[in-house]
């Protein structure tokens, strides 16, 4: 644990913030493939497990970005940023990125296995906008990381399925 708080204390600038970008997006687009098939290899019916990605390619890439934008506003920066302001610790901050990543992947689905896919994007973009700026209150660019994060993770997604 000692070792995430002093990885967390060391704000990521200039290119280390593009690499983290970069890095939680290739993550994201690994975790997905590698999470459905280790589900189908222990027996979990994965087809029960609705999938956005049709939904998000019959969409409006307007509406797709627009969402976005709203997600990352409503889940992460607002209340990332009040928790910061309030002089959250360190670990704090994690234990309500958790809690917050928990309740972001319950409204995407009640499901315990569909949690884990929305929850585990949502962790990602907390500590993305954290290590980024958001803990030193740097929040142009720590509001940067993770929607450019899940900006470039859904068009991958987007041209996945167009193709």
């Amino acid at each position: 644990m000692a070792q995430i708080l002093g990885w967390l204390e060391e704000e990521a600038t200039g290119k280390t913030a593009l690499y983290y970008t970069a890095g939680a997006t290739a993550f994201l687009l690994i975790w997905t493939p590698f999470l459905l098939t280790l589900l189908t290899i222990i027996g979990v019916d994965i087809s029960s497990i609705p999938d956005s990605t049709e939904k998000m390619a019959n969409s409006s890439p307007f509406l797709v970005i627009f969402t976005i934008l709203v997600e990352e506003t409503i889940f992460r920066i607002i209340p990332l940023w009040l928790a910061v302001k309030n002089k959250f610790t360190i670990k704090g901050l994690l234990a309500f990125s958790a809690i917050n990543s928990v309740v972001f992947g319950y409204i995407h689905g009640w499901v315990l296995i569909k949690i884990l896919f929305p929850g585990v994007g949502s962790m990602v973009f907390c500590l993305l906008f954290l290590k980024c700026g958001g803990i030193k209150s740097n929040f142009l660019p720590a509001c940067l990381a993770p929607i450019v994060s899940h900006l470039l993770y859904d068009a991958v997604r987007f041209a996945v399925v167009l193709s």
